[in-house]
């Protein structure tokens, strides 16, 4: 028998046992919420560490809600958001949300908050949730849902998956890394090896680090001319984002719970003598450029802050004319450079802030 028939049969023998490992103890056979647990990051106990050093421990559970004290307790106010809603950067015991349900305690009110953000969600990815996640979690009925958004949904850009992470359900790598019991054992082994061996963190992958700004000056002058802001209210807002916030109230209610929107603020901009001001590095202006419905937007930290002052006062105005409890985060929020580490997301210091202002408002629902 030649070596490469010898080669060829064991590779046919080592491929069938892949397989049947694969299908025998894999998720390639049986639909469960795990299929989404690479996005979600289910059963999570993580170290983050940003490039800057920062460390934090990350923990959510199977379902991938963060905060859960007992899978089988009611919920009594579901969080959903964004990055500014997972915290990936504040450990467990300092996130808002749980500095939150601590005051009610405190006071002695026993309400279970548990927290469902996902980085990087728009109000795209939390209609998302709604019909591809929280029906596959078992007695889930939460009796009020936070929705602490708005800044995800400044960008004018059309209702692109992508933006919010949710694309890479029908990408194949996704469902190799989910499915596959090969991936799942060679993700722990190099994850304890890493941190016995080098006795860090596991580096956070994502868009925003504490390390982004350096030498910070709000030099950014507003200009409303640079921008068409009336085709933005039109075509960004009235049509798109109303039609959004429309479909989750209507989703928040089939699941027989009420919805509470909370409007959000950010620090990568001030407000001198009523001129808007944004952030910049080293005093150099960063554009992001955006096409949108026939236009193009040049966005700088100035338009975002201005931007954030239009969606919220539309989210407003779409709550009041719903007869909707909503709070109005971007007149009561105090955000500055010792709150947040990057102007958007915040540091326990921030946390404390929001968890202080929506405590005033929240336990009127009580």
């Amino acid at each position: 028998m030649s070596w490469i028939r010898v080669a060829w049969i064991n590779a046919v023998f080592i491929v069938i046992l892949i397989t049947l490992v694969e299908l025998i103890f894999g998720g390639w056979l049986v639909y469960s919420n795990k299929s989404y647990c690479g996005y979600l990051l289910c059963s999570s106990n993580l170290e983050y560490q940003s490039k800057s050093g920062l460390k934090t421990h990350y923990t959510k559970d199977k379902f991938g809600l963060r905060n859960r004290d007992k899978a089988n307790s009611n919920i009594d106010i579901l969080i959903v958001g964004g990055s500014t809603s997972d915290q990936r950067y504040v450990n467990n015991n300092k996130t808002w949300d749980h500095l939150l349900q601590e005051m009610f305690k405190r006071d002695g009110i026993n309400i279970d908050i548990v927290n469902a953000g996902i980085d990087g969600q728009s109000s795209v990815g939390h209609i998302w949730n709604f019909k591809e996640w929280f029906p596959s979690i078992p007695n889930f009925n939460p009796k009020y849902v936070l929705f602490y958004i708005g800044i995800n949904d400044i960008p004018p850009a059309v209702n692109q998956l992508s933006f919010d992470n949710v694309e890479q359900v029908n990408n194949w790598r996704y469902y190799v890394k989910t499915n596959s019991v090969l991936y799942k054992i060679y993700y722990k082994i190099k994850y304890a090896s890493n941190k016995v061996l080098n006795n860090v963190a596991l580096n956070a992958n994502l868009t925003h680090d504490p390390s982004r700004f350096i030498n910070l000056h709000y030099s950014d002058r507003f200009d409303y001319k640079k921008n068409n802001w009336e085709h933005y209210k039109e075509h960004l807002v009235e049509n798109k984002l109303y039609a959004n916030l429309h479909s989750l109230v209507s989703l928040t209610r089939e699941l027989g719970a009420e919805p509470v929107f909370v409007t959000q603020k950010t620090a990568r901009w001030v407000l001198k003598d009523d001129v808007i001001f944004g952030a910049t590095n080293n005093n150099i202006v960063e554009n992001t450029n955006y096409y949108y419905k026939g236009s193009e937007f040049i966005m700088s930290n100035s338009d975002f802050g201005y931007a954030e002052k239009i969606v919220s006062d539309s989210i407003m105005k779409f709550c009041n004319s719903n007869k909707l409890y909503c709070i109005n985060g971007f007149n009561k929020f105090e955000f500055n450079l010792d709150n947040t580490y990057d102007l958007l997301h915040t540091n326990e210091e921030g946390s404390k802030e929001i968890a202080k202002k929506l405590y005033a408002e929240i336990k009127k629902l009580f």
